[in-house]
């Protein structure tokens, strides 16, 4: 998986769903919106690489 993602990359996935799971009413609708604008790009990129090999 890091020969896709960077060790960055995958820190923040596991980051963010493990706020999501344990702080659920705690959870910034503002930041889920924003990684969803700015990074689902380069997310769904990556993880067609990921599928292609």
């Amino acid at each position: 998986m890091l020969e896709i993602f960077d060790e960055s990359q995958v820190k923040g996935f596991y980051s963010i769903r493990t706020f999501i799971a344990h702080d659920y009413d705690g959870v910034s609708l503002a930041i889920i919106e924003d990684v969803l604008r700015h990074q689902i790009d380069i997310l769904e990129m990556n993880i067609k690489k990921l599928i292609a090999n």
